[in-house]
């Protein structure tokens, strides 16, 4: 199973799927589907990548900390 550590937050997201995406240009693709917990609830959230994403530096979800409900708060 592939993880992506934050080196700073110490976040764990863990790779559980993949969903189609079709993009704006019509053409399809898939998305990477990432599993995590939320600071303030503790419950999981998902966040979701381009299929290309490696690891925190390729994109800024890695930076989440809370669920939607929670962001902000």
């Amino acid at each position: 199973m592939e993880t992506v550590k934050h080196p700073i937050s110490d976040r764990v997201f863990t790779l559980y799927g993949f969903e189609p995406y079709q993009r704006v240009d019509g053409e399809w693709t898939e998305l990477k589907l990432w599993q995590t917990t939320c600071r303030t609830c503790k419950q999981p959230f998902t966040v979701k990548t381009p299929k290309g994403v490696k690891g925190y530096m390729d994109a800024n979800v890695f930076q989440l900390v809370n669920c939607p409900q929670h962001r902000g708060k």
